[in-house]
């Protein structure tokens, strides 16, 4: 007989029994609650924890939607790990940094060995659209940190390789969309198709990317 974990959902006050090891999607699935721009984290006994996070004793749980500031975290990163996907599966061997946060978005700066133009914004646009449409799972990862080293030194890529080495963790832990591979501090949604809304602009010498308005997430963060 398959073991069960009790998991009381503060967000509609009901206690659900859940396989022993589900996910905290699995348990959004099965609370019956619904969220119109989430869930995409969690208060899980009050810790802030991401949708992969797995529950083996019982829990008190509160959904939190992009509104919530983990939220929008998890939502941003997602975002940028489908951006750097979609500028990889395009550009061959290019740099992608996204910096500050500027006019309700991100800059990120592109080395694609030229200008950056309008139409590269628009074919990243719709690379990342592309992504998102094919609801790829975001796969994570935990392996030990020397071996995330050896694996990004492996796709020669350095930055990873020295934020890696710089970090002083035993274990690291890794994500992935159809075989592209990157690590973020802090948690990911579960899946490409979470993404409800996004922009993508020519900005300057690079890239604007917009991202829901977190007091109106129904619209992207005006310019």
């Amino acid at each position: 007989m398959e073991k069960m974990v009790k998991v009381h959902v503060l967000n509609n006050d009901a206690t659900i029994e859940v396989p022993i090891g589900s996910n905290l999607e699995e348990v959004y699935e099965k609370s019956g609650f619904k969220m119109e721009y989430g869930p995409f984290s969690a208060h899980v006994n009050n810790k802030v924890e991401g949708m992969h996070y797995r529950l083996y004793k019982q829990k008190q749980v509160e959904f939190l939607d992009v509104t919530s500031a983990s939220g929008s975290r998890a939502y941003t990163r997602s975002l940028f790990f489908i951006l750097c996907k979609a500028v990889h599966d395009l550009f061959e061997r290019c740099k992608v940094s996204i910096d500050i946060p500027v006019s309700n978005g991100y800059y990120v700066n592109l080395n694609i060995g030229r200008p950056v133009t309008l139409d590269d914004a628009g074919a990243i646009r719709r690379r990342m659209q592309e992504i998102i449409d094919a609801a790829y799972p975001i796969h994570r990862h935990e392996t030990t940190t020397q071996e995330a080293i050896e694996m990004f030194d492996s796709l020669h890529n350095r930055s990873k390789v020295k934020l890696l080495k710089s970090t002083g963790r035993l274990f690291t832990t890794y994500y992935d969309i159809d075989g592209y591979v990157d690590y973020y501090y802090g948690s990911l949604l579960t899946n490409t198709s979470q993404i409800y809304l996004f922009g993508v602009e020519k900005y300057f010498d690079g890239l604007l990317l917009r991202i829901p308005s977190r007091e109106h997430p129904s619209e992207l963060g005006e310019i």
